[in-house]
């Protein structure tokens, strides 16, 4: 596992880990996780914040995905990942990586639209109803285009990225956060493939 620690400083935050995967292997890191059923259905759910259950449209596993597992080699999830190529980074979590897709793409979606999109549906669904993780697999063409922006095509998307976190999360983040982020995710995007049997990239977090 290839392993960055991006951004600025020391100090605490969130990691997120960013993985090339085929679905076999995904599989096989998450045991036990599920396909998702067709459609989300209205489950109980306990704010975090509040501490109160309250029914929420939720991801739940598909009670005929029955395909057989060969976990990779590991007592923890972290274990199972390791040896998958990696970037670990910090606090670039799901609403920035809109932010992202918002400025990088060009297509008039919003950062809340693509927002919605992450992880409608997930890839794999846990089996514990109350798992915080979050795993999302990137949009093929926002995989495509961190893959192939050309140097002054990142420095753009990047000032534009910077400004764009300033003004949905109030954090700043210098252009050249920025570019070094995205140089960082061009090397697993680049060696993402297409097909049922490719790679894919993944966030987890």
């Amino acid at each position: 596992m290839t392993t960055y620690y991006a951004l600025r400083d020391d100090s605490m935050g969130t990691y997120t880990d960013f993985f090339l995967a085929d679905f076999a292997e995904l599989r096989n890191a998450f045991v036990g996780w599920k396909r998702p059923a067709p459609e989300r259905v209205s489950v109980e759910r306990r704010n975090p914040f509040t501490g109160q259950a309250q029914m929420m449209p939720s991801w739940v596993p598909d009670p005929t995905d029955t395909e057989p597992v060969s976990p990779r080699a590991g007592a923890t999830l972290g274990q199972r990942l390791t040896g998958l190529p990696s970037v670990l980074l910090k606090d670039v979590d799901i609403m920035r990586l809109a932010d992202l897709a918002a400025v990088g793409l060009g297509k008039g979606a919003t950062s809340d639209e693509w927002l919605l999109r992450f992880g409608n549906p997930p890839p794999l669904v846990s089996p514990e109803p109350d798992e915080r993780g979050l795993l999302v697999e990137l949009p093929a063409d926002l995989v495509r285009a961190l893959g192939t922006w050309s140097d002054a095509e990142r420095k753009r998307v990047a000032e534009q990225w910077s400004e764009a976190i300033l003004e949905s999360v109030g954090d700043e983040w210098s252009a050249e956060d920025c570019v070094a982020i995205l140089v960082d995710l061009k090397g697993l995007a680049a060696k993402a493939e297409g097909g049922t049997s490719g790679k894919r990239l993944y966030y987890w977090a």
